[in-house]
């Protein structure tokens, strides 16, 4: 008996399944599936595996439900509203890669009428970073010789920042060998780079400047995204000019 149960349980769901699934097509404007082959794909699963198809194809009706209610309207009455949010979207991208140019360009500058290469310069949320090295005459990088320059926000603790470099060690060196390329030559110039410390700090306050500007277009972008997907609940919040 609990055996005949159990199967009818199956087919239930199975029958629920199929159901949802063509609803689901529906929405989408695809045909209703063929019921005998839909069920043969399941032919291995238990019931609770059942069941978690059932949740699944619930869900994706739910969301294809909202994102049909949120095409209409923007169709319609929220046309303009639409237009507001891709503008505004296009100008907070624009303004995303103009920062991280905007420092590769700063760092480019910084380190110009040195001997050290920037290889990478990028701000993400909390922090920008610079990268330089040491290259050969042939212009490979110097193995060892990378530095990571970093300027970094907590965003747990307000105003609490922090400005700083790593320097790796690769076992002993001779002193005396001062070349290029060398050890030594090495941190001779890292030397030299600590003291320049105009030139670090002006660096730093644009790095400062670039994450304050990057949390605010993201804030934005996240913001606009945010009313893309549900109008209905979201508002648009008013900002300055999102500009880098």
């Amino acid at each position: 008996m609990a055996t005949t149960e159990r199967r009818s349980a199956r087919e239930i769901r199975l029958q629920a399944i199929v159901e949802l699934q063509n609803e689901l097509n529906s929405l989408f404007g695809e045909e209703p599936v063929n019921e005998q082959e839909y069920i043969a794909k399941y032919s291995e699963y238990k019931l609770h595996e059942l069941g978690t198809v059932k949740e699944g194809l619930v869900q994706q009706i739910e969301k294809k439900k909202h994102q049909n209610k949120v095409d209409a309207y923007f169709a319609g009455e929220g046309k303009e509203l639409f237009a507001k949010l891709e503008s505004r979207k296009a100008t907070i991208l624009k303004n995303l890669k103009d920062i991280q140019d905007r420092l590769c360009e700063k760092a480019e500058q910084s380190f110009a009428d040195t001997v050290w290469h920037v290889c990478y310069a990028g701000v993400s949320y909390g922090n920008a970073c610079v990268r330089i090295v040491l290259k050969d005459e042939s212009g490979k990088e110097i193995f060892g010789t990378e530095l990571t320059i970093t300027y970094s926000e907590s965003i747990f603790s307000k105003g609490k920042e922090e400005f700083t470099t790593n320097v790796g060690t690769c076992g002993s060196n001779e002193i005396l060998d001062d070349s290029y390329g060398s050890r030594t030559f090495f941190y001779i110039q890292l030397g030299k780079l600590f003291q320049r410390k105009d030139m670090l700090e002006t660096l730093r306050a644009e790095m400062k400047r670039l994450v304050e500007s990057f949390h605010k277009n993201n804030h934005n972008l996240h913001n606009v995204e945010s009313v893309l997907a549900d109008p209905f609940t979201k508002e648009l919040e008013e900002s300055d000019n999102e500009d880098d």
